[in-house]
């Protein structure tokens, strides 16, 4: 492994040690906001690792496979900062069951279309391997799948 990849991937492995500290002391704590908590602090966790693994592999299709389950952590971070700030706000009950369904209706949907681009390509139109640095990294040109998560993850940050 070259000195530039270890440069990148070493210091993304500290917040999934952190990731996984902070969620055994959240499944030991009771507070209101803990589930909230733990969604984003799992999303944080599973996207650096899962960013590290890609860049410490340079098989095309191992690395598209990991980064297809990275945007499990893209699409969840979103909708567990939305929900904490529903939570702060003392406001969450009002979206209740129904409302939380629809929020997870985009997320699904952008799942779909991840792990099935490569018959339709409404996610990435094309993904190809670069090296850039010393690291052999993904070069990717999206498709409305992509510009749809994006919008709705905006939205919902916002």
């Amino acid at each position: 492994m070259a000195a530039q990849q270890l440069i990148v991937i070493l210091p993304l492995l500290i917040p999934v040690f952190l990731a996984v500290y902070l969620l055994y002391y959240l499944a030991r704590r009771r507070a209101p906001v803990d589930p909230m908590l733990a969604i984003i602090v799992a999303s944080g966790g599973l996207w650096c690792g899962g960013y590290a693994l890609e860049y410490s592999i340079s098989d095309y299709d191992t690395k598209l496979l990991l980064g297809k389950f990275q945007y499990f952590a893209y699409v969840i971070g979103p909708v567990g900062w939305f929900t904490l700030g529903l939570k702060m706000q003392d406001s969450l009950h009002l979206l209740g069951k129904r409302g939380i369904t629809l929020l997870l209706v985009v997320p699904t949907i952008t799942m779909l279309l991840v792990f099935t681009s490569d018959f339709h390509h409404l996610f990435w139109t094309s993904k190809q391997l670069v090296e850039f640095n010393g690291l052999t990294m993904f070069e990717n040109t999206y498709g409305p799948g992509f510009w749809l998560h994006i919008g709705y993850s905006y939205m919902l940050n916002l």
